[in-house]
């Protein structure tokens, strides 16, 4: 859901050469910034601020979006011969 809170404000930022790689598990959160840029620092200020701005109250109609994709995408692979 993170991702997609931020998709908008991260596509304009790789224009600029500027990007994060988000990964999540059980325990933990990363994220590795990655460019070149005088305005490498502000990109990592902005981002850590959208994230604990986040709220996914307001995204429960993109997260069921997600959820049945995924649903989906699980379920499909059963389908997928063996090698």
């Amino acid at each position: 859901m993170i991702k997609e809170y931020l998709r908008e404000f991260l596509y304009t930022a790789e224009m600029a050469s500027l990007n994060i790689n988000l990964s999540f598990n059980d325990n933990n959160f990363q994220m590795i910034f990655e460019g070149y840029s005088s305005s490498l620092e502000s990109f990592i200020v902005e981002t850590i601020t959208r994230i604990k701005a986040f709220d996914p109250k307001n995204l429960s109609k993109d997260f069921n979006s997600i959820k049945g994709k995924w649903l989906k995408d699980k379920h499909n692979a059963y389908f997928i011969p063996p090698i």
